[in-house]
């Protein structure tokens, strides 16, 4: 075993690597594999951009901005027609390179003068919140939501789940339990700072009445699993707390043992 601070050799890190590296995401191998290919040495920005290429529902997300938001806007201007997938500029001739370099630098113009009035505000509907959240606190939330976002239901396991205030911090809203919910990372987004709604007592009563209606109708389609978090099962907890879930096709709903 190394101390810190020892020089590690090729054999070393294969060791690690092969025999000890004990992954509960994909961080290390991340990193390291940035701090390699950089010769050695690579800023705590460009780690995260690194990691950032490998998270699938940030592209997911930005996917979304595209297809409904600015593919639409520049649509519906003639600049651009999209097939598929896919888009296309609506040029009736071909660019030559000069005026390709002299529009993507008219772009970076625009770019710069809109990041110098709107600063920090552009990105703010993306962070998670204005200050720190333990991860015990975290945990906690994400745990009474059973693991899944309390607006659309989307588990942990297919989106990433944040901590929301429900009355934002900028509207004076308190790091509380009481005032955090859980929502994926697409609901959590929209909703911004703007909305005081606390989806927790928007989803109670309809899942009282979808349990009560799977009772009736489709005894078949419910199961019954512990509170331990998704797809783990908590040995002599589940008859303390229980959570249920619905499925119907492409609705699974987690229903809080209040509906039992």
């Amino acid at each position: 075993m190394r101390f810190k601070g020892v020089e590690m050799n090729y054999r070393d890190f294969e060791d690690f690597i092969e025999n000890r590296m004990r992954m509960s995401h994909v961080y290390q191998p991340v990193m390291l594999m940035t701090l390699l290919q950089r010769g050695g040495k690579a800023s705590i920005t460009q780690i995260a951009k690194a990691i950032l290429d490998h998270d699938e529902s940030q592209i997911e997300y930005y996917e979304k901005i595209v297809a409904n938001m600015v593919g639409r806007v520049l649509r519906s201007h003639g600049l651009v027609k999209k097939d598929g997938s896919d888009y296309f500029l609506c040029s009736d001739e071909k660019l030559t390179k000069k005026e390709t370099s002299g529009l993507v630098e008219l772009c970076r113009e625009k770019l710069t003068e809109y990041e110098a009035k709107r600063g920090e505000q552009i990105w703010q509907h993306r962070k998670l919140s204005s200050g720190y959240i333990s991860g015990t606190l975290k945990f906690q939330v994400l745990k009474e939501a059973q693991f899944h976002c309390e607006l659309c239901g989307v588990s942990a396991d297919v989106r990433a789940l944040e901590v929301d205030h429900i009355v934002p911090r900028t509207l004076g809203g308190t790091d509380d339990p009481s005032n955090l919910q859980a929502l994926c990372y697409s609901c959590n987004s929209m909703k911004r700072d703007r909305d005081e709604t606390d989806f927790r007592k928007v989803r109670e009563p309809l899942a009282h009445q979808l349990f009560a209606l799977a009772r009736r109708r489709f005894p078949v389609g419910i199961r019954q699993t512990s509170a331990g978090g998704p797809g783990h099962a908590v040995p002599g907890f589940a008859s303390l707390r229980v959570r249920c879930r619905l499925d119907l096709g492409p609705l699974a709903l987690p229903l809080r043992s209040s509906c039992i």
